[in-house]
């Protein structure tokens, strides 16, 4: 196991180090810092308790990760490197936990998905410390035990119906996935807390003027159409692909998918097939995604589901107009029943292109997407989490 303590710290949180004494103790519990949603929603997260004067441990199975360079350097990091057992996975970070938890003695501990919720538990509950349990959800679990059939994961969901009772909380990210993962976990709803994901942030206003590297985004090119995801099935790209050849048979426009995944050849050979290679780009993951996002003309989320789509709130915290699907839950509830962008029926990319060519032709003010994309700042959303993990 081993440490990165701060190397730097800003002069202006000198004295809320020194403060941290009568502060709490929070470690943040996660595989590794890989570009992906829930590990940006950790680091919003932890940069934001950081700054209010908590003392904050990413305690990870591994430090690896491309987002690992933007944690805050009063943040610190802990590898558990715990050593591989073959046929556990993760799990085989619970000894190394239980012994971080016995050393480092923090108030709460806290995760984010399904499998670490579990190790969190385990190590906690062997741990016979007063340490407090939060778990946090940020996936619809309905769809994935319909669509990830293997023993794992049906393992997983099995012992998690009996597991979670015993955590001290557990946040869900939207309205849509807590009635969800009442009726998987056979839980009542009312023993979860509905918290969403800290999303804006000033440093995703910052990272959004970054220059771009792609000969698409100029001001003198057409449209740019953007998707930011992993090319995975749920996120339903083929969709907006169908989507975008309606496009093209209207007016000129250009595609742009950011992201890497199982599907990538399925697409490629997809944009083959409907003769778009000249105008759809899939350049791979990009870690910051927000001058794409700044300079495109419409975000599409072509999603199957979606608990809380931070791509989605991102997009329009860079004044980007957006279109979604009407999946469960997210969407309908981050553009409020429409009003802040169009909802079209999931899979049908006739819609989808209606909705991206009425969308390019009379686009939304830029004050109404900001505005709601305001509703998931950081700071709004780390003071939900300060009576989460600090309650009274």
């Amino acid at each position: 196991m081993t440490e990165r303590r701060p190397s730097t710290i800003p002069r202006r949180r000198r004295a809320e180090r020194q403060r941290r004494d009568s502060k709490g103790h929070v470690a943040v519990f996660q595989t590794a810092m890989e570009i992906g949603g829930i590990e940006r929603v950790l680091l919003n997260l932890v940069r934001e308790l950081a700054d209010r004067g908590y003392t904050v441990d990413l305690v990870l199975v591994r430090s690896d990760g491309a987002f690992v360079a933007d944690v805050p350097d009063d943040v610190r990091i802990v590898d558990l490197d715990p050593p591989t057992v073959p046929g556990i996975g993760v799990f085989s970070a619970v000894p190394s936990l239980v012994r971080y938890l016995h050393r480092a003695d923090p108030g709460v501990l806290l995760s984010g998905k399904p499998h670490t919720n579990l190790v969190a538990l385990a190590a906690g509950r062997c741990s016979r410390t007063e340490v407090r349990t939060v778990l946090s959800l940020n996936a619809m679990l309905s769809h994935h035990v319909a669509s990830v059939d293997t023993l794992k994961y049906r393992t997983i969901i099995r012992l998690s119906k009996h597991a979670y009772r015993f955590a001290d909380e557990i946040v869900v990210a939207s309205d849509g996935s807590k009635i969800d993962a009442a009726t998987v976990l056979e839980l009542p709803t009312d023993a979860m807390r509905v918290i969403h994901n800290p999303v804006v942030t000033p440093q995703l206003r910052d990272q959004a003027r970054e220059p771009i590297d792609h000969p698409w985004f100029t001001d003198d090119a057409p449209p740019v159409v953007l998707g930011v995801g992993r090319l995975h099935p749920h996120k339903n790209y083929a969709t907006l692909i169908r989507a975008f050849a309606r496009v093209r048979e209207t007016r000129d426009a250009r595609l742009v998918i950011l992201g890497d995944g199982e599907r990538r050849d399925r697409l490629t050979s997809l944009v083959a097939e409907l003769e778009l290679e000249a105008d759809v780009s899939l350049p791979g993951s990009e870690p910051n995604p927000y001058p794409y996002m700044r300079r495109a003309s419409v975000f599409a989320l072509p999603s199957i589901t979606e608990a809380l789509p931070l791509a989605l709130i991102e997009a329009m915290a860079c004044a980007c107009p957006v279109v979604a699907t009407d999946c469960s839950s997210g969407p309908v509830e981050i553009l409020e029943d429409g009003r802040v962008g169009p909802l079209v029926p999931v899979n049908d990319f006739d819609a989808l292109a209606d909705a991206i060519l009425e969308t390019l032709a009379d686009p939304p003010d830029e004050a109404l997407l900001r505005d709601r994309a305001m509703d998931f700042s950081a700071a709004r959303i780390a003071d939900e989490y300060e009576r989460a993990l600090f309650p009274e």
